[in-house]
């Protein structure tokens, strides 16, 4: 056996498929041999390689028990005693590699062969676990129990390999959670750690037999989740959230209580994602005591998860249980070890103290419940905490400043607990510095002791520092919502508050510093009802009271109800803002004079004699010598000549009108009349067309009309307030004792002299104007105004008569424009009712009435005073301007009486004697209105253009307006020679039979020829109206034999009126009954008053007709006899 070539030839050439009875003891013998002797051997043995030849022999142990000869890849294992034999048959065929036990004393062979050795981590790492699946459970059972017990338990360092057998643990699936499943240990969570236990399932755990203890170690290698995660942690922490959204059932309870526990143990490995943390809702809330509860229940009753960075920690639940959220103490970071717990509520989002919006929120609550319990009388077992509560509200409020915001938000609530009252209060109603009678129980308190610390908090929510009078104008307020009517407490509350608040105001208004600004200030009316006080009156008139029943108005209850108050009432209604003010009585309604009174009240013989006396110059000069001693005292300077002037021009304004029986009416400010507030007065003053009325009743005694006198001139001379009783004496007393009796009242004696003039008064309505005044009466044609003093025509022999005698002069009297009834482009067609004197009124035709001019402009240059809206003045406008009113009256009127009128005033209006400095251009302009006349009367047309009128075109109608213009310049020039002559002349009106006769005896014509056209059988209509037209003139006869100055107003007023005011019962009926027979003029000559397609000619029948001339003949005889 020293060759172990032949050896070797032998055993290859051996066919031992056969041979079973070969030991193991054997094989390993054989090899032995060969690898003590593997030096010997040759590389070639009988042309076979020696390798080949050793790789033959079927003398190898295979790792699953066999022995076998080598293939192509062997491998050998160390230690292989321990090791499982199970499955490596599988693994041999699943990898195509032979798995030999490696023998020691078989080495040399190993290296010989080139043979890889294998440790038992190698063994693992590189063939069984890759291959893990295709063993049976069994074996595969068995070698992760050799891996846990003997491998994994080896102490050595790590090494790669043991890294890399871990490393295959970790994606080994090997743990089997149902038949064909298997998953890796990373897959499951350990069944040792808390949070596991509580957040998994049991699915989510290792199943047997890996849940027993002996496997943990294994698994934590094998990749077993073992540790909480940060993001497992917010996982678990929003499932949390979720599970809580639903209701804290014990489960939630113990999931948020592991979360909040490993929080606080593992807090530092989750630094950088606590802000993650503190937004999730899984905290455990904070539940407040009962006590408080009963106050007010807690933010969603204390049964929701919160989140850190929205909640609080409980040591601030006095503040924000209502209003914001609180962890549970358990969880709070202050428990929490190793990090600072200011830096992790930061972190988490955890405020440090509350926001003052959830202070804010929270006192809104707590004082809205406290205010319901206040209602419900049950307060009394909580005073205790709320007392406490409040006190840690002030004190967080005490830390940080109340901004404007929470003011406002708070302003309507009860902020203030008053242990005393056992109440929760308005701040508002609080004052931190008062005096004991400035308190009003239940509405006004002083600040409690308890609370003197928090004085500035109690300040910024809206309390006083001292009482001022907003404080009592909401006592009122409040008094209004309380009660319907004042009474008993309520009243004597009332009083106080309303006294308290006028001194008040009185201090600040002369402090400067009013505090008055509430939305309504609330004032008893006369009921007891406190109300809106700009909706109350005052009765600053008590003579109106009676007078506005019909408006139902809210009157103030009165300031003498208040015996503190020391002022007059207008004083205190002055001391309130304007926005509060009481409406005065006098404000909402005013006093006039009825319209019919106004229309019946002209000046007469008292009212021109003391209209003489207060344009006196010596009374003037008196009153403006007082009025310069109350400046003096007033204003410590004398009066300017200007200012004195002013005031003689405020005497001018006056005017004195008498009417009987005047009557006043009230009415409201958009000009309705109060209802049934008429009444009777002695005198009455208004202000209109820029001047002051003083309308007088006949009856008025002296007194009485030197009080409305002294009261009228007192409200013209606004510079201070001067004596009423030294005007009242003055008027009283003789012109010549007024320097007397000022020198004995110590009144400052003032010069002035006064600036009279004659265009400040007219004499009464009625009067004649004198002949030497006809110049100043206007012959142009105007508009007039109402109130405005005017020249009427009477008579005028030039218009009057055919034949104008020479000598024969015109009748002018003073009237008074009362009524304008209508206004006419052709300013010569107006009408107006004036008045003439004792209430006299007539309805005069513009034509008749004449502008009376001042001294100063009577004689002027008519280019100054023209024809109205003419611009500039030519010759061409001028003439077509005459021409148009020409026309039109010869149009319009066929009374020759208007025609030559209109043509005198034309004429005298442009004649050059009044016209100074511009006499060649009125001279053509004269001309031209003679050749107009001439033509217009020949029945010819007047156009625009021709030649200039001839010489011949004169008559003796334009000589006689000639030489009245001539007249009427010369006493023009004599009255400015004499200017002192006095200018108020009185004449009287007077009858004038002859113009009566004269109307009568047309009446007679107009009855005739009606009669006449009734024997015809036609023309009815005109029948009717010819007989109306009789009676009107047989009327107006009448009045001229009683006033020739009334007669012609009394025509246009109507017949109907002109009788009646005749006095003349039987005229007036018959008048009455004619009317009413024919209808007015209109309806008998124009189709437009009848229902189409009937005609005057049509309706009116010769019955109508007939009975129509037999009443106008009975009017006639009446009017004859009168």
């Amino acid at each position: 056996m020293e060759n172990p070539d032949e050896i070797l030839k032998l055993l290859s050439d051996i066919d031992f498929s056969d041979s079973l009875d070969i030991t193991t003891e054997d094989s390993l013998a054989v090899l032995e041999y060969f690898s003590v002797n593997i030096e010997k051997l040759s590389d070639l043995i009988c042309e076979q390689p020696a390798q080949q030849l050793l790789r033959k022999l079927p003398f190898y142990q295979s790792m699953c028990g066999q022995q076998v000869a080598l293939q192509d890849e062997v491998l050998a294992i160390e230690h292989y005693d321990y090791v499982p034999s199970d499955g490596f048959s599988e693994l041999i065929r699943a990898t195509g590699k032979e798995l030999i036990k490696q023998q020691v004393q078989c080495k040399s062979i190993y290296e010989k062969l080139h043979i890889k050795t294998l440790t038992q981590e190698e063994l693992y790492v590189h063939i069984v676990l890759p291959k893990f699946e295709c063993m049976p459970s069994s074996a595969q059972l068995s070698h992760l129990e050799f891996i846990r017990d003997i491998i994994l338990p080896r102490e050595f360092q790590i090494s790669s390999v043991q890294k890399a057998l871990e490393d295959e643990l970790k994606t080994l699936r090997f743990i089997e959670v149902e038949e064909g499943l298997r998953q890796c240990a990373s897959e499951f969570y350990s069944p040792y750690e808390e949070v596991f236990k509580q957040m998994c399932s049991t699915a989510e755990f290792p199943p047997s037999p890996y849940d027993e203890e002996k496997w943990k170690t294994f698994l934590e290698i094998a990749g077993l989740t073992k540790d909480v995660s940060i993001e497992l942690y917010l996982t678990f922490a929003r499932k949390v959230e979720a599970l809580g959204s639903k209701g804290i059932t014990k489960d939630v309870i113990n999931k948020s209580k592991v979360l909040s526990s490993y929080l606080a143990e593992h807090h530092g490995r989750f630094q950088g994602h606590l802000s993650q943390i503190g937004e999730i809702k899984f905290v455990l809330p904070h539940t407040v005591r009962k006590e408080l509860i009963d106050i007010h229940p807690q933010l969603h009753e204390g049964k929701r998860l919160v989140a850190y960075c929205e909640s609080l920690h409980p040591k601030n639940h006095h503040c924000v249980w209502t209003s914001c959220s609180m962890f549970h103490k358990s969880a709070s970071p202050s428990l929490w070890e190793w990090i600072p717990y200011q830096d992790d509520s930061s972190e988490l989002g955890i405020r440090a103290t509350p926001e003052d919006v959830d202070v804010t929120n929270h006192l809104q609550n707590i004082c809205s419940s406290f205010k319901e319990l206040q209602n419900q009388n049950s307060v009394s077992k909580l005073c205790h905490i709320i007392e406490s509560v409040m006190k840690s509200i002030y004190e967080h409020f005490k830390k940080s400043e109340i901004n404007d915001r929470m003011m406002r938000q708070l302003q309507d609530f009860c902020t203030v607990y008053i242990p005393e009252e056992k109440c929760m209060v308005p701040a508002s109603e609080v004052v931190t510095d008062i005096e004991s009678f400035q308190i009003v129980e239940g509405y006004v308190y002083a600040i409690p002791c308890a609370l003197r610390k928090f004085r500035q908090v109690l300040l910024g929510l809206g309390a006083s520092e001292k009482a001022h009078a907003n404080l009592y104008a909401c006592v009122l307020e409040k008094l209004s919502k309380k009660t319907q009517s004042l009474k008993d407490e309520d009243l004597r509350t009332a009083k106080k508050a309303i006294t308290l608040m006028f001194e008040f105001i009185e201090k600040e208004n002369e402090d400067d510093s009013p505090t008055l600004d509430v939305p309504t200030l609330y004032l008893p009316d006369a009921n007891w009802r406190l109300t809106d006080s700009s909706q109350l009156v005052f009765i600053d008139n008590d003579s109106f009271l009676e007078r506005v029943q019909s408006l139902d108005l809210q009157y103030y209850l009165g300031f003498e109800q208040f015996p503190h108050s020391n002022k007059g009432p207008q004083s205190h209604i002055n001391l309130l803002p304007e926005c509060y003010q009481l409406k005065m009585l006098s404000s909402l309604v005013q006093e006039f004079v009825t319209d019919e009174s106004k229309l019946k009240a002209c000046p007469r013989d008292l009212s021109q004699k003391y209209l003489d006396i207060i344009r006196d110059p010596d009374f003037v000069s008196a009153i403006v010598r007082l009025v310069n001693h109350t400046k003096v005292s007033d204003r410590k300077r004398s009066l300017y000549q200007t200012e004195a002037r002013t005031t003689e021009e405020q005497l001018r304004k006056l005017e004195i009108h008498e009417v009987e029986n005047l009557q006043t009416e009230l009415r409201q400010n958009d000009g309705s009349q109060v209802p049934h507030s008429e009444k009777k007065k002695s005198w009455m003053k208004e202000h209109f067309n820029a001047k002051v009325y003083l309308f007088i009743d006949n009856d008025i005694n002296t007194e009485e009309l030197c009080a409305g006198l002294t009261s009228t001139i007192y409200s013209l001379t606004s510079e201070g307030e001067i004596s009423r009783f030294h005007i009242n004496h003055l008027l009283k007393s003789d012109p010549e004792t007024y320097k007397e009796y000022l020198d004995e009242q110590s009144v400052r004696t003032y010069n002035y002299e006064c600036q009279l003039r004659e265009d400040y008064s007219f004499p009464i309505p009625g009067r004649s104007i004198p002949e030497d005044m006809h110049w100043r009466l206007d012959n142009r044609f105007h508009d007039f105004d109402e109130w405005e003093y005017v020249g009427l025509e009477v008579y005028d022999p030039v218009v009057d008569t055919d034949t104008p005698d020479e000598e024969g002069k015109p009748e002018y009297v003073y009237a008074l424009v009362k009524r304008i009834l209508s206004k006419e482009t052709l300013l010569v067609r107006g009408q107006y009712e004036v008045a003439l004197g004792n209430g006299h009124l007539e309805t005069i035709c513009g034509s008749r009435m004449y502008k009376i001019k001042s001294e100063n402009t009577a004689i002027v240059e008519l280019s100054q005073h023209e024809l109205p809206e003419v611009k500039p003045r030519d010759l061409n406008t001028v003439l077509k301007e005459i021409r148009n009113i020409l026309t039109e009256t010869r149009r319009t009127s066929t009374s020759m009486e208007e025609r030559r009128r209109v043509k005198k005033r034309l004429y005298l209006a442009w004649h050059p004697d009044k016209n100074i400095g511009n006499e060649d251009f009125c001279t053509k302009v004269c001309h031209y209105i003679q050749s107009y006349v001439t033509k217009l009367e020949k029945g010819q047309s007047i156009t625009e253009g021709g030649d200039v009128p001839a010489d011949d075109a004169d008559s003796s109608f334009f000589e006689h307006m000639r030489k009245r213009s001539s007249h009427q310049r010369s006493q023009y020039q004599q009255h400015q020679d004499q200017r002192d002559t006095s200018y108020n002349r009185h004449h009287s009106a007077h009858p004038q039979p002859e113009e009566a006769t004269r109307w009568l005896r047309q009446a007679t014509y107009d009855l005739r020829s009606a009669r006449d056209t009734l024997q015809l059988g036609r023309d009815y209509n005109w029948v009717s109206f010819k007989a109306l037209k009789a009676a009107e003139k047989a009327v107006i006869s009448a009045w001229y034999n009683r006033d020739a100055r009334k007669a012609q107003s009394q025509w246009k007023k109507g017949i109907i009126k002109a009788a009646s005011r005749l006095g003349n019962v039987r005229l007036s009926e018959l008048v009455t009954q004619l009317q009413n027979v024919v209808g007015d003029d209109d309806r008998m000559l124009f189709p437009y008053r009848l229902a189409c397609p009937n005609t005057p000619a049509d309706v009116y029948t010769e019955n109508t007709a007939r009975q129509a001339c037999e009443l106008a003949e009975r009017v006639l005889n009446l009017a004859e006899d009168m």
